[in-house]
């Protein structure tokens, strides 16, 4: 006798599967509950297997609910499929593209299959750059089908046109295999397959030595670096991903420069448009008032021209000053014969040469600083002009003369008495002398502090050891002046010097050294670039 349990639990499990089942299909009736949502419509070629209240599915997530499904009143032959999407889930229109006519970087629409027994949902992507969609606005890129579906309809499309070529190819097999039963047919037939078949054994013995050389070189060199090759394509796919995002966003502003572009060419259009104006001619700055004072300005230059040719043909003729001067042999001989005496004038002093030297020097007996400055002008090398400008402490010798009558004492009061004293007043004195040189010997002769004198100089050692002689003064009751002095140029442009000076007369003797600097033109030329101007 059967246990009457058994009846039982298996009624309940009936009981129990079948509330399952009404309480599954119920909640999936019902949707997700979306509130606030905003409608965006898409059009598909085919809208099987897709019901209301379908799914709506953004990289995995449910975002949103089909709410309707009707045919497309602009085009009968698709259908029409609303989506209600999340208030947080922003879609982009995306950019129309003139030369594919297509929208890109927009949002897209994918009727996909979620299983193999029928159950399709809609999969969108929200896009990158256009206008955010709103209420009714359309999904402008739609993709029917996916997956599995899309490859059977395309093998389905490609049938009509494999099969044709399917029939041609075994048409060349057979053609093939008839050419090879004739070739291969016979004695040397089977001789030329039995070559075939030993090249064909070498060949793959090649073959197999060279994939162990390359499967041992992958081992060694390619696999042993995985990581790196990870690391190489997870750079590019990163690569990829910026650039993608990079592209929307240069989209945009393309847009941006394009507007631009746009609102610049009409200002230029209306700024040119502006300057061709013939109501313009009277506006200063337009291009037709331009080209009228240009033409005017062509007008006033042919007249000019004309009155200078009328010149010209006047002073061809030789009429006036002009054209006795171009006319006139005998003007333009003269006329060259001054620029001849110009250009010898000139070149003298081109061929000049400017040397300055400048020293001071200490007098040991009056204790006093004596200062020369000295100019050298040398039109040639072995003739020159000397100038000096002395400030010489002693000064120039002056002679008084004091009378005095005695009138006391054993005195004769008729006896004159003369007191005869000497005045030495500083001041500054001039040299200017002319010289000429012999090698090393140099003669000097013309004014000297004041007075007459001659000099003797000795220069050795390229100029760089001078012993200069000088004789002057010669108005002097007692003997004339006599200066000895000999400079050494220990660097270039400076030297020391040391002497004496009145050395016959005692009275007067005193020592002296001294330091100076020499240059000439071609210093004094290197130097003027960097010497301030004043403004």
């Amino acid at each position: 006798m059967l246990n009457r349990s058994t009846p039982i639990l298996v009624g309940l499990m009936m009981l129990a599967g079948m509330i399952s089942f009404v309480v599954t299909f119920g909640s999936l009736d019902r949707g997700i509950g979306l509130e606030g949502a905003y409608q965006v419509h898409v059009t598909f070629d085919d809208a099987s297997g897709l019901v209301t209240q379908s799914r709506v599915m953004l990289s995995g997530i449910p975002v949103g609910e089909i709410t309707k499904i009707e045919l497309d009143p602009d085009d009968p032959s698709r259908a029409r499929v609303t989506l209600a999407i999340a208030n947080h889930v922003k879609l982009f229109e995306g950019v129309l593209d003139p030369a594919t006519g297509k929208y890109v970087n927009g949002a897209s629409a994918t009727r996909r299959q979620a299983s193999l027994l029928g159950d399709y949902y809609v999969s969108v992507t929200p896009g990158i750059a256009g206008k955010v969609l709103t209420e009714r606005d359309r999904i402008k890129n739609a993709v029917t089908e996916a997956g599995v579906e899309a490859i059977i309809g395309q093998m389905e499309k490609s049938t009509s046109v494999i099969f044709p070529k399917i029939e041609q190819i075994m048409d060349d097999v057979g053609v093939v295999t008839g050419s090879m039963r004739q070739a291969v047919g016979g004695e040397d037939g089977t001789q030329a397959i039995a070559e075939i078949r030993t090249n064909v054994i070498g060949a793959s013995r090649d073959i197999a030595a060279i994939s162990g050389g390359l499967r041992s070189f992958l081992d060694k060199k390619v696999f042993a670096r995985g990581d790196s090759i990870r690391r190489i394509v997870g750079n590019l796919e990163q690569a990829t991903a910026t650039f993608r995002d990079t592209a929307g966003r240069v989209s945009g502003q393309l847009d941006t420069l394009m507007n631009d572009a746009t609102h610049v060419t009409s200002d230029v259009r209306s700024f040119v448009d502006g300057q061709v104006d013939p109501d313009a001619a009277d506006k200063p700055g337009t291009l037709t008032h331009t080209l009228t004072e240009f033409d005017r300005s062509i007008g006033t230059l042919q007249e000019t021209l004309e009155t200078g040719r009328s010149l010209a043909a006047r002073v061809e003729q030789g009429e006036g000053s002009i054209g006795r001067l171009l006319t006139d042999t005998k003007l333009i001989d003269e006329a060259e014969a001054v620029i001849d005496d110009i250009r010898e004038f000139t070149a003298i002093y081109g061929r000049l040469q400017v040397k300055v030297d400048l020293r001071s020097e200490y007098q040991y007996e009056a204790d006093s600083m004596k200062h020369y400055v000295n100019f050298g002008l040398y039109p040639r090398p072995d003739k020159f002009y000397f100038f000096q400008l002395v400030a010489d402490p002693q000064g120039a010798a002056k002679r008084r003369v004091t009378t005095t009558t005695t009138t006391a004492g054993d005195a004769d009061p008729n006896v004159v008495v003369t007191d005869e004293t000497k005045s030495n007043p500083e001041g500054l004195s001039f040299t200017a002398q002319f010289g000429k040189r012999w090698d090393w010997i140099t003669l000097r002769y013309g004014l000297m502090e004041s007075t007459g004198g001659v000099g003797f100089d000795m220069d050795f050692f390229n100029d760089a050891l001078s012993m200069r002689f000088d004789l002057f003064d010669f108005s002097r009751s007692e003997w004339p002046r006599v200066r000895a002095l000999a400079a050494w140029e220990f660097v270039k442009h400076v030297y020391v010097s040391a002497g004496v000076d009145d050395g016959v007369n005692a009275a007067h003797r005193d020592f002296f050294f001294g330091v100076g600097v020499r240059f000439d033109d071609d210093d004094i030329k290197s130097i003027l670039p960097v010497v301030p101007s004043p403004m």
